[in-house]
């Protein structure tokens, strides 16, 4: 117990980071508020508003951050990528399962507490577990949930005492591209991305500073329409000026795909417009918008044995 509290309090340093050099102020308010905010490019200067985060452009390499922003994403992607659920203002709503995968993302992005060396593996079921003092104090130091709503994880193992770990994996990649800082109110902006670091979605995470830890408040997250709009019979998916384009699996129909788009990604998008043929009659497309500024084409035709799916949005996300 010691040794957490000790590697929280290293933790509330690296936070305390958030602050920007102090600016003369008008009265002694002012002086609370902290900010930093960097991106690989110069981002909206406007303070982050919970559900309303800044997004990013597409980019093949991720954008470097400040060193800040680098030691956050560190301590709170355990959230983005052991919560499934990313829009939520009461912790109640997160799913019990989902605390037992948050616990082994942060021992693995903080292996200086040494959680790993509590876990064992129950020799005559083969299972990996952890004893429930351990993951509880974890997940009780960071969401305002009661033991028993952690127990109603289906990894708990009540004879045992422990919770199963079901093991951990990520496709993609998040970084926390914006911090603010107000009295013990933490506001952070994040952004997520795919195995090709194509931009995914982007949210706001709030979090109470509570002495040496902190403890989460509400997520909101929306995806982005170029990632709502991949199709899931594709590969080869590359996005450059805001034109998304994708090569469909050998075999897939032109049936299926259209059925995809105007079942799913089109109504998930709410988009507003018509379908049409480009092409002849072994080619689909779609003229419209989504929502009132971005205007949306998409066209599916024939190409080498295959259907080329090619996706255009102007303006592009971020632009």
């Amino acid at each position: 117990m010691k040794k957490i509290i000790g590697i929280l309090m290293v933790m509330t340093l690296i936070l305390s980071g958030c602050k920007t050099q102090p600016v003369p102020a008008q009265d002694s308010s002012t002086q609370e508020s902290s900010t930093v905010q960097e991106a690989a490019k110069e981002s909206s200067k406007e303070e982050p508003v919970i559900g309303q985060s800044q997004p990013l452009p597409d980019a093949a390499e991720l954008p470097e951050l400040a060193e800040e922003l680098e030691q956050l994403t560190g301590l709170h992607t355990p959230l983005i990528a052991g919560i499934s659920n990313r829009n939520w203002d009461d912790p109640m709503e997160i799913e019990p399962d989902a605390f037992a995968v948050y616990y082994q993302f942060f021992r693995s992005a903080l292996p200086e507490l040494d959680l790993k060396s509590k876990e064992y593996v129950k020799e005559d079921t083969y299972q990996m577990l952890v004893p429930q003092e351990v993951l509880e104090e974890v997940v009780l130091s960071h969401f305002d949930v009661p033991v028993e709503r952690i127990r109603e994880s289906s990894w708990y193992v009540p004879q045992e005492q422990a919770y199963e770990l079901c093991g951990i994996g990520s496709a993609g990649s998040c970084q926390i591209v914006a911090a603010e800082q107000q009295g013990n109110q933490l506001t952070m902006q994040y952004q997520t991305y795919t195995a090709r670091n194509l931009p995914r979605s982007h949210g706001t995470i709030t979090a109470q500073m509570e002495g040496d830890s902190w403890k989460y408040r509400s997520v909101t997250e929306q995806k982005y329409p170029s990632f709502v709009l991949e199709c899931p019979m594709s590969m080869g998916q590359t996005m450059t000026n805001g034109s998304l384009e994708m090569y469909a699996d050998q075999g897939t129909t032109l049936e299926s795909i259209v059925q995809f788009y105007e079942q799913e990604a089109l109504p998930q998008l709410k988009a507003q417009g018509e379908s049409c043929q480009p092409k002849g009659n072994d080619s689909w497309g779609w003229k419209g918008s989504v929502g009132e500024k971005q205007q949306l084409d998409i066209e599916v035709c024939p190409e080498n044995g295959q259907y080329k799916i090619s996706i255009l949005l102007d303006p592009f996300e971020g632009e």
